[in-house]
């Protein structure tokens, strides 16, 4: 290999490392950073949020984070090389102490990863099930106490020590056992008192402490002696007081307000149980009460911890729904209603998509207000509330129904309406409103929920043109008012002419309503008339000769007996064709083909051929897009495009052809000619003038 060689092997090689780095530049996503990650916290139980703050090495990549290196825990793009994104720690089993777990990001692009350390403890839980707030557990009643261990050894039984301290500070124990699963899970739900020691009970009032192995985990669960701790007038108050063993024991149950006893009861125990109700009365008074139950007889139990307990009695709320609806019982929504009690408006609230309000009220007489556009449209007064309840207020609403049609019934759509009314609110403001709309595809459109004893104006519009005007005063209040506008129908006198504006007989005359409705048609009489009857509105006028469309045009017909004048320009249209030849000479019997063109296909033709003076007419022929073609002697000679109007002449010229004492011959042959006659002539003068010059000669 020469030197010259390997210099070009090298560039070559230099070209195509270039070519492979600009390729792989393109094609392999940005590389910006390094795969970092960070978490916080690092430690903790299941259910803990971890925030995680990190790098990849992709700009805008697609990221997974990965639990213990088996779990997908979330996943998405990131910002930049930005990742901030956070999880919640999954069930997994985990260890006495604490176990380690890998969380890892990977950039998904490059498949580079980073890995942080969350140390898994266990934790432990214990909880009472007590009926929702504000119920409560009565004495002598059982709970159910659930127990679980998340993030335990994997398939391992623990021995929990569940205690229950009364409200004496008295000590019940339990040593259920709890079996881990796969993601060291375990649970177990006990009872108390029946599963614990003997003597173990809810027979006091107050708090019970609950402990898991005294200080894994607490809670705690309250019983009274009332199955609630508030209450609303009429409400019943259920009283019971538990562990009156003695025999044919008795126990008073008393319930005070402000020092002063409200109710009291002597009450037989049963099976060790003192039970008493007390209905709250509607003219009690609001507060705190206190229960109280203590034995009256000798012997009688004499409990550590005193039966004495407090409630609240509140104003009852109850959910009141009212519904408005019109004359037609149909609901209307959207539209406010208020509750008024008797010295001012309490609340106001718009019904719903079913007509409905929803108020809560306290205890007392209200009247209810339905209020449209500041204007009152019903009322249902004095309305005592002493329950949860449902009304209905009947409005002073009625609907409208609005049938649009022609002098023959047929319903006439996309009519435009309009509907002028004005009202007086409760602040005695006036107003005005109009409501604009169109019929539907069956003339129809309806108007809900309207005002009655109001007057109304209606204006009808087809195609933006009034053709009526129409009132209604003082609205009925029936359920549906229902009225019929007819659109008149007119006569439209439609006059055609020709080229010549002379009147145009035996044209076909279409008239096209504008939205695509109704077509009529009818041929133009001896005076070139063709007379329409048309509902009000806007037409598309066509004429034809020959299904051929010669003109059209759009009217207005807003009046009975409008006139119209339709003109085509193309319609008996006068032709003169003149042929000369290459001089200027008319060319007789020339063939003139004329042709009606009608996107790109002849649709009639005619022809002639030229006379002596090279010229051929033609009569009341169709103008519009045509052409013309010159025949001589069997070929074509010549053509021309144009769009024929009124009276034309157009002049051909065959440059091809020349006439010569009467004799049509082509140019080329007569130039020939002429040029061998030429040539004869200059021959023969040479000739001649040869045979002078001798003779002048000798003649000098």
């Amino acid at each position: 290999m020469n030197k010259k060689s390997l210099k070009i092997t090298k560039a070559t090689a230099l070209i195509l490392l270039v070519c492979i780095f600009v390729l792989s530049s393109l094609q392999t996503p940005k590389v910006t950073a390094d795969v970092t990650i960070s978490i916080d916290p690092t430690s903790g139980e299941v259910g803990e949020i971890i925030e995680i703050n990190a790098t990849i090495d992709t700009e805008n990549g697609f990221y997974i984070v990965t639990w213990d290196n088996t779990l997908n825990l979330t996943e998405g793009y990131a910002v930049g090389d930005t990742v901030q994104t956070s999880f919640t720690v999954p069930l997994t089993a985990g260890a006495l102490g604490g176990r380690n777990i890998t969380v890892t990001l990977i950039d998904n692009t490059t498949r580079n990863n980073a890995t942080a350390t969350f140390k898994l403890y266990p934790e432990y839980h214990i909880k009472a099930v007590a009926p929702p707030s504000p119920l409560q557990l009565q004495e002598g009643a059982n709970t159910t106490l659930r127990v679980n261990i998340t993030g335990g050894e994997l398939n391992h039984s623990y021995v929990a020590n569940i205690t229950v301290k009364d409200p004496e500070n008295n000590n019940y124990t339990y040593l259920p056992t709890l079996i881990t699963n796969a993601t060291g899970y375990g649970e177990k739900n006990i009872t108390y008192p029946t599963d614990f020691t003997v003597a173990a009970h809810t027979n006091y009032t107050g708090r019970y402490a609950i402990t898991f192995n005294e200080t894994l985990a607490a809670s705690e669960f309250s019983v009274g002696l009332t199955n609630a701790t508030q209450y609303d007038l009429f409400q019943t108050v259920n009283i019971r007081a538990a562990n009156y063993t003695y025999s044919a024991e008795h126990a008073w149950v008393n319930i005070t307000y402000n020092g002063e006893t409200i109710f009291f009861e002597n009450v037989s125990a049963t099976n060790g149980l003192i039970e008493a109700n007390w209905t709250i009365p509607v003219n009690a008074s609001i507060g705190t009460y206190t229960v109280t139950v203590t034995n009256s007889t000798t012997p009688g139990t004499v409990k550590p911890v005193n039966d004495t307990q407090q409630f609240e009695v509140k104003k009852p709320v109850f959910a009141v729904q009212v519904k408005a609806e019109n004359l037609n019982h149909e609901p209307v929504s959207n539209i406010l209603v208020e509750a008024h009690n008797a010295t001012a408006k309490v609340e106001s609230k718009s019904t719903n998509a079913t007509g409905v309000a929803t108020f809560l009220l306290e205890m007392a007489n209200y009247t209810f207000k339905v209020l449209m556009n500041e204007v009152e449209v019903g009322v249902l007064p004095n309305q005592r509330i002493m329950e949860n309840k449902s009304l209905t207020i009947p409005c002073q609403l009625t609907n409208i129904k609005m049938l649009v049609t022609d002098r023959a019934g047929t319903p006439v759509p996309f009519v435009g309406l309009a509907v002028n009314y004005s009202y007086t609110t409760t602040a005695n403001a006036s107003k005005q409103e109009t409501l604009t709309f169109a019929t539907n595809y069956t003339g129809v459109w309806k108007l809900r929920n309207m005002f009655t004893n109001i007057s109304y104006d209606i204006e009808a519009r087809r195609y933006g043109l009034v053709f009526n005007q129409t009132s209604i005063e003082n609205m009925a209040t029936s359920p549906w008012f229902n009225m019929t506008i007819t659109v008149p129908t007119y006569t439209a006198l439609i006059h055609v002419t020709d080229s010549k504006t002379s009147s145009a007989e035996g044209v076909k005359v279409e008239a096209y309503e504008w939205n695509g409705g109704s077509t009529q048609y009818t041929t133009t009489d001896s005076n070139g008339d063709a007379s329409f009857s048309l509902t009000f509105g806007k037409y598309r006028i066509r004429a034809y000769k020959d299904d051929i469309l010669l003109n059209e045009t759009t009217i207005d017909l807003i009046q009975n007996q409008s006139s119209f004048i339709l003109y085509l320009a193309t319609f008996n249209v006068d032709l003169n064709i003149v042929v000369l030849d290459y001089f200027g000479q008319p060319l007789p019997n020339a063939r003139v083909d004329v042709m009606k063109v009608e996107y790109e296909t002849t649709v009639k033709s005619v022809n002639g051929t030229t006379g002596p003076n090279g010229r051929v007419t033609f009569s009341g022929i169709l103008g519009g897009d045509s052409r013309i073609s010159i025949y001589f002697e069997g070929q074509l000679s010549g053509t021309k495009d144009l769009y024929l109007t009124d009276s034309e002449q157009v002049t051909f010229h065959l440059s091809r052809y020349v006439i010569v004492a009467g004799y049509v011959m082509e140019t080329s042959q007569f130039v020939t000619a002429s040029a061998l006659v030429i040539l004869i002539v200059a021959f023969i003068v040479a000739l001649t003038y040869k045979r002078l010059f001798k003779i002048f000669l000798k003649n000098k």
